[in-house]
């Protein structure tokens, strides 16, 4: 982002801007909720209406977005997560080291062509014991084949296979991470081979498993 350019033209319309500063140490989900309250707070103040603070951040806390970081399974563990890239990926990683520990974590990931995938994986790694490479359909999704993944990885184009496969591996203590795409998760989603709560209240007719 040019800050600068930003700041200029910000004056130029007469607006106001208010930088966040994030930890590195933050989630995305922690990031986006400071965007938002400090955009309620920016709209309130224009209005010059007062601001709760406290309940903005007690119904943003509450809220729920399908596929960020969504944890929809207890035995197995299973968290569904959209992070397609390094920057996501990395974010991904600080929020399972705040998880309480599993036996073991098994992520099946998918990807679409146009993404940096050696970083993905490099950012994950260290959080993950194995890795199952499935494939989804789509113009841009890549095959599962071509994918240059870890030692520590098998290949299963077949997605309700991988998903088997990672039941297995991770046993009913261990750790089932979904990620690498929103088109993955959204099509895992579609054929009803997970279930997300999040994704049922705002589709009604989902079904799930």
């Amino acid at each position: 982002c040019d800050l600068p350019a930003l700041e200029q033209e910000v004056m130029r319309i007469g607006a106001r801007i208010e930088i966040i500063s994030p930890s590195v140490e933050e989630t995305f989900v922690e990031r986006n909720i400071e965007t938002a309250v400090a955009a309620a707070r920016a709209v309130q103040t224009l209005r010059g209406a007062d601001f709760d603070e406290e309940e903005c951040r007690r119904v943003c806390e509450a809220s729920r977005w399908p596929c960020r970081f969504e944890v929809i399974s207890a035995s197995p563990e299973i968290v569904l997560d959209a992070a397609h890239n390094p920057p996501a990926a990395e974010a991904l990683a600080r929020a399972l080291k705040k998880l309480p520990p599993r036996r073991k974590t098994v992520a099946l990931v998918a990807f679409v062509s146009d993404k940096d995938i050696p970083g993905f994986f490099v950012r994950l790694d260290e959080v993950v014991d194995e890795w199952i490479v499935t494939e989804f359909e789509g113009g841009r999704a890549m095959k599962a084949s071509d994918i240059a993944a870890p030692f520590n990885s098998s290949v299963e184009p077949n997605m309700e296979n991988a998903l088997r496969r990672a039941r297995e591996a991770a046993g009913p203590h261990g750790r089932i991470l979904l990620t690498g795409s929103l088109y993955f998760l959204g099509e895992l989603l579609r054929r009803n081979v997970v279930d997300s709560p999040s994704y049922r209240t705002l589709n009604p007719s989902f079904r799930g498993i």
